[in-house]
């Protein structure tokens, strides 16, 4: 087992100041927190520069690896008062007209970054090898494969790139330093200059140096790139932390300052693309892993309150309860973080979707609840978000949907031959499943063909930097946009589940067990969302079977159609030969598909959100939370390699002393041990979040959950806040 340093637990440090001062700094910057964006507009004017320059080079692989090369040489480098280290975004060097001239152009060219995939890159991989290790690398590979010359002189172009980029940082703190007149701050100037004249070219020695390395790459990949995910922070860095403590060359303290402004640093760059892991197991995927740093980075996540990156805890058995308890402290300080993961299972998902052990448990969540494994994976994920309950619109409106969709969606609207009749032809329950069995199977089939399409189609997409660093690619000699890495599986997004199965519920009581409404009438309820049926929805929703509930026959019908999607993708291969397997979280798109969907017969009006989660989003889980779990575990999640996402929302008014807390950490660790893959929590009342719809401004950084991440409330469109107002709120009793 490892532990801290001490062999107890770390004490609390108070949030570094200049942590704090980044991070204020940069929220006043970007009032609105979508920082991705900031990044883009800060370097898109010099990144068409370096597309233009090499837009006739007629080698993709060495197109790709000059611009990489160019953009590092030519997008602005900006060192904040409070920065630490050397990384962050620009201010805007370009006019507005500029920026958008640039963009028109970008879009009509091969595109630079990666679509709907979703990595961690191997930054451990830099920190250890640094950039002339990986040189050496290319070289053999290189000797190997001799056809393959372009590619690896692509990747040796964009690491010279990344060794400039570094340069460049290190001749602004060096300015900064000259012209500074406070010797404690001259002195951060040159400790950041004395690290990047060692990083990344070469190996890191010390923890300051990995930090830099490790921030450097992260930002380098995302300002051209791939949106990678810092990933496993605490588990990289550890080994540097140990070697400096053993040295006596730092502190406790100094290290928990320096991990509170690496989390500042990661605000700058990124929104809800980025992701920072915490904890988990060791390679063997049973030993568990934990360290000081890990509570060092608890300790940022409770005390800066950001909106991101979005932060996961891996639970691996074996980890002490006080670590725990550290974890659950950033969700009852109201920061929405962190998603909790179950590694025994997620591992076992994983593994099933065809990676290996060592693979499997090396795992991040990407994003939000998407799975990739660090270093060696170029994920499809995140990109289609089926909406489960969909298919029942079309079928109560005879074979069209009651509100079309368009463009990816429009498939909706063509209906298998013999898959729809006239709902008064349907005389059993039976019947009418068995339709919206074979209208999903149509469905999947569609994802799965436009999926094929959409990947074997990357428009000459080069990503030469992040395929230094994902597992295979040298070896193969290939980019990870192009098969290159060693897990190209491909996870499609599911949305709706819970209404799908409430509305089926209520058909089979409301029509075939009670017959109190016939299912023409009930569509005709739908269509006019309800609108002089007042009656039939009151009754809709408060009398018919609701899952999350742990009620028997609808858990039944959620067995069913979650196995039937799982069964059908499983049989699936991608283009690149590895697996399909389903995914179940909305990120913010059960809004969007809720928005296009007319009423259902859960009682859902037409507009609302569609659950974007496998449960706890809408308020019909009143049973309290071991009812919702247990609902929750009928599925194997396992046979969800893609990551899921399941809500549970907690009142504060319930949840206050250590008893109560003690209580919640007994129910997580308890629907681990029934198959749980992830939980994740909200900490507000409703009354608060009713307030913030009406004083936005007296709670700008309210954050919460939504279906995977957190975010502001304030951000969110007005659908998506009456979801989470609508949520049921448990106490643990």
């Amino acid at each position: 087992m490892k532990d801290t340093l001490t062999d107890t637990e770390p004490p609390r440090f108070p949030c570094a100041p200049k942590a704090t001062a980044l991070a204020a700094a940069i929220l006043a910057e970007h009032p609105d927190m979508r920082n991705w964006w900031a990044l883009q507009d800060a370097t898109v004017v010099p990144r068409a520069q370096a597309v233009r320059e090499f837009a006739d080079e007629p080698d993709p692989y060495l197109r790709g690896g000059y611009i990489a090369r160019r953009v590092l040489e030519l997008v602005p480098v900006r060192i904040r008062p409070a920065q630490l280290f050397a990384v962050g975004t620009a201010v805007y060097a370009d006019s507005a007209e500029a920026r958008q001239e640039a963009y028109a152009y970008l879009g009509t060219q091969p595109p630079l970054r990666g679509h709907s995939h979703h990595i961690s890159m191997d930054y451990e991989k830099l920190i250890r090898l640094g950039v002339s290790g990986i040189r050496a690398e290319i070289d053999a590979a290189e000797a190997e494969h001799p056809d393959r010359h372009t590619f690896y002189e692509s990747l040796r172009l964009a690491l010279e790139g990344l060794c400039i980029y570094a340069r460049r940082h290190r001749d602004e703190a060096l300015r900064l330093r000259d012209a500074e007149p406070d010797p404690a701050r001259r002195a951060e100037l040159q400790a950041t200059a004395d690290a990047l004249a060692r990083v990344p070219e070469a190996p890191a020695e010390t923890l300051l140096e990995a930090i830099h390395a490790a921030l450097l790459l992260h930002v380098a990949s995302r300002t051209m790139e791939a949106d990678s995910a810092i990933g496993r922070m605490d588990h990289y860095l550890d080994p540097y932390y140990r070697r400096d403590m053993a040295a006596g060359r730092i502190t406790q303290e100094q290290a928990a300052h320096w991990m509170h402004n690496a989390l500042a640093h990661l605000l700058e760059v990124t929104r809800f693309s980025d992701s920072l892991v915490l904890a988990g197991c060791e390679a063997d995927g049973v030993t568990p892993f934990w360290g000081d740093l890990t509570y060092f980075l608890l300790d940022a996540v409770a005390a800066l309150k950001l909106p991101n990156p979005q932060v996961g805890f891996r639970y691996c058995p074996g980890q002490p309860r006080a670590l725990l308890r550290r974890a659950f402290a950033c969700v009852t300080a109201g920061t929405g973080h962190p998603g909790f993961f179950n590694d025994p299972i997620t591992i076992a998902g994983l593994e099933r979707a065809g990676m290996t052990r060592e693979q499997a448990a090396d795992y991040a969540n990407c994003n939000c609840v998407e799975l990739t494994s660090c270093g060696r994976s170029f994920i499809v994920s995140g990109y289609n978000y089926t909406n489960l309950v969909k298919p029942i619109e079309v079928l109560l409106n005879g074979g069209t949907p009651m509100i079309a969709e368009e463009g990816w969606w429009a498939d909706w609207n063509t209906v298998p031959p013999g898959t729809v009749a006239l709902p008064e032809t349907y005389a059993t329950f039976d019947d009418f499943f068995a339709a919206y069995e074979r209208y999903l199977d149509a469905v999947l089939d569609a994802v799965l063909r436009k999926t094929d399409t959409f990947q074997a189609d990357q428009d000459g997409t080069c990503l030469p930097l992040s395929s230094s660093f994902i597992a295979g690619c040298i070896a193969r000699g290939e980019h990870c946009s192009r098969g290159g890495a060693e897990c190209m599986q491909t996870f499609p997004s599911f949305v709706g589940l819970a209404n799908a199965l409430d509305a089926l519920a209520a058909i089979r009581q409301a029509v075939f067990e009670e017959q109190r409404v016939t299912l023409a009438e009930l569509a005709a309820a739908c269509r006019a969302d309800f609108t002089g049926a007042e009656e039939l929805h009151h009754y809709l929703r408060t009398a018919c079977p609701k899952y999350g509930n742990d009620d028997a026959r609808t858990d039944a019908l959620a067995v069913r159609i979650f196995t039937r999607v799982a069964e059908r993708l499983a049989r699936a291969r991608n283009v690149y030969g590895q697996a399909y397997a389903p995914q179940y979280f909305g990120w913010i798109t059960h809004g969007a598909r809720g928005a296009t969907t007319a009423a259902t017969p859960d009682g859902r009006h037409a507009g609302a959100a569609v659950a974007g989660t496998l449960g706890g989003d809408y308020g019909a889980d009143t049973h309290g939370p071991t009812a919702l779990l247990r609902s929750v575990t009928t599925l194997d999640h396992t046979r969800a390699s893609g990551g899921v996402a399941v809500n549970l929302s907690l009142s504060p008014a319930v949840v206050r002393s250590d008893a109560d807390i003690d209580a919640v950490l007994d129910l997580l660790l308890a629907y681990f041990a029934m198959g749980g893959m992830q939980l994740q929590f909200n900490y507000v009342d409703a009354a608060t979040l009713c307030d913030a719809q009406v004083h936005p401004d007296a709670h700008r950084n309210l954050l919460v959950r939504v279906a995977g991440f957190a975010d502001r409330f304030v951000a969110l469109e007005p659908n998506l806040q009456a979801e989470i107002i609508s949520r049921s709120r448990h106490g643990v009793g």
